[in-house]
């Protein structure tokens, strides 16, 4: 007579997490994404997944940079929460001056930042608020041009000297 002896060993196996979830987008934002992959003007992106996750960093390194900002140049919360409704839109040169125009997703305006340089300093005037200093201004100087600030300080310390 033959006994047979059988041995199971469980295993504590931790449950995987997904490495991918699924998101659902306008139609119309995903063709014209696979339309600008497809013909060639995203070259540097191989399927529109690729570049929808690259738009998605982007725009969570320029939160996290909006909350440095804040934090390093004591920006009031309502400033902090304003700036991360704000949108980049263009740039133009018109008559000697930069303007730059910014989305403003909490009112739905542009408003345009004007970049202009005098003898020794640039300064930044928004048109809508019609101010040196709105968060429009602040947006423009400490996110959208922060290599312009490096260049001033270095400018400046050299100037200093």
């Amino acid at each position: 007579m033959f006994v047979y002896l059988c041995v199971i060993i469980i295993t504590y196996m931790p449950e995987k997490k997904p490495r991918w979830k699924t998101v659902s987008i306008p139609v119309e934002v995903w063709e014209k994404t696979k339309y600008m992959v497809e013909s060639g003007e995203l070259d540097m992106y191989h399927t529109p997944s690729e570049f929808i996750i690259d738009a998605i960093r982007r725009r969570l390194d320029e939160l996290d940079k909006i909350k440095i900002v804040g934090e390093e140049y004591n920006l009031s919360e309502e400033e902090i929460k304003r700036m991360a409704k704000l949108e980049h839109t263009n740039i133009a040169v018109n008559g000697g001056k930069t303007i730059i125009a910014i989305k403003d997703h909490t009112d739905g305006r542009i408003y345009d930042v004007v970049l202009s340089r005098g003898h020794r300093h640039i300064h930044l005037f928004c048109m809508g608020d019609q101010s040196f200093d709105c968060v429009h201004v602040k947006y423009v100087w400490h996110i959208i041009l922060p290599r312009l600030k490096e260049y001033i300080e270095m400018y400046r310390k050299k100037r200093e000297k």
